[in-house]
């Protein structure tokens, strides 16, 4: 996907043989998901814009990555490396 795609562009790709759903979200930056849960389906989303509150389509799975990610996203980018090992 584009970085310049619109807020809320969406691609799915499913591999029956496999059983993964790859999923590609834009939002402020493009957010690609790998799931086996087997769950998919677009659902409507808030996202701040600008001080503004806008609707936005997306995935079930992307929505369920965020609210049970928490901080682990964040943490894992912060991590620094000390002598070629994490920390």
């Amino acid at each position: 996907m584009k970085t310049s795609a619109p807020r809320g562009s969406i691609i799915h790709k499913y591999d029956k043989n496999n059983k993964v759903l790859y999923i590609q979200w834009k939002d402020n930056k493009v957010m690609s998901l790998l799931s086996t849960t087997g769950k998919s389906g677009l659902v409507n989303v808030h996202c701040q814009v600008g001080g503004k509150f806008v609707h936005v389509k997306t995935d079930i799975t992307v929505k369920e990555n965020v609210e049970f990610m928490g901080g682990v996203d964040c943490v894992d980018q912060r991590i620094k490396c000390v002598g070629g090992f994490a920390c």
